[in-house]
């Protein structure tokens, strides 16, 4: 079995509470997600999740290169980067679908590789880092008489002398997304733990399936200090709710309690009905 590489941040700091932004937005949109993920001696994936998985292992094989020679790989090699990621993924994890779905990830992921090796290595050129790992400790006010400590993990996809970039593949992102996600707000944070700056740019670099193929968009933001005290504040929200063993669940109408989009729906998820699971 092909093991794909995890991150291996610092040690944490004795009782100080640590979060992802991946952690983070799981918990919130569903803490029995998160306690399952947590507590399962297996990983479980969508075949979605290993074509974002793919997807990831081209842009690092390609970046990484670039980094170090300032060339990246030629398409050919990004495509073949990207369908051994996605075969990595699915040898590692439990994943419940038929074989032909599978099949048809494996092909969608070396589409999606090439639309990436085509249409977003190009715009890298100055690289500082590569999924580099990064842990930063911040302390906040939540009141006058209130203060809370936290550290937050990163792996951001690409760090450029001016900022922070992710890859996202799925639904389109949209200007208003990328201007709200918190994800990159705490990779602002990350940057200036790593670099002493604050960006000057962030971006999402957005890969989605049309009926024409698959298409690149990359939409731009910046993030300024109420942002950051904001993403504080879900921060510390969530903080409590771990610390208190507090795992809600999604909304029923919610598009990730779904068997799509959730891998423990109808799987072991206490708040999926048996009704449901049929479905």
């Amino acid at each position: 079995m092909t093991k794909m590489p995890q991150p291996n941040y610092r040690p944490q700091l004795p009782g100080v509470f640590r979060i992802t932004h991946s952690d983070l937005e799981t918990y919130l949109e569903c803490g029995l997600r998160w306690l399952l993920k947590k507590e399962l001696k297996h990983r479980r994936s969508t075949v979605a999740q290993m074509i974002g998985t793919g997807i990831a292992g081209a842009q690092k094989a390609d970046l990484q290169v670039k980094h170090d020679t300032g060339i990246g790989l030629r398409l050919g090699q990004i495509v073949d980067a990207g369908v051994a990621a996605y075969e990595a993924e699915r040898s590692e994890c439990e994943v419940e679908a038929p074989k032909i779905q599978i099949a048809n990830g494996k092909d969608e992921t070396a589409a999606a590789a090439s639309c990436y090796g085509t249409e977003v290595s190009p715009l890298y050129d100055k690289i500082n880092a590569v999924e580099k790992q990064i842990v930063g400790l911040f302390t906040m006010d939540l009141s006058p008489s209130e203060t809370t400590t936290f550290e937050v993990a990163g792996t951001p996809d690409v760090m450029t002398p001016n900022g922070i970039g992710d890859t996202k593949t799925g639904q389109p992102w949209t200007q208003e997304r990328a201007d709200r996600t918190r994800q990159l707000t705490m990779y602002g944070w990350l940057f200036r733990v790593a670099e002493e700056k604050w960006p000057a740019e962030l971006w999402i670099d957005s890969l989605s399936r049309t009926k024409a193929g698959w298409r690149h968009e990359r939409l731009y933001t910046t993030r300024e200090i109420e942002d950051y005290v904001a993403a504080g504040k879900a921060i510390a929200a969530a903080k409590k709710g771990i610390e208190a063993e507090v795992y809600l669940p999604a909304p029923s109408s919610s598009w990730r309690c779904s068997a799509k989009w959730c891998e423990f729906y109808g799987k072991g998820c206490p708040a999926v009905s048996g009704r449901e699971r049929k479905l």
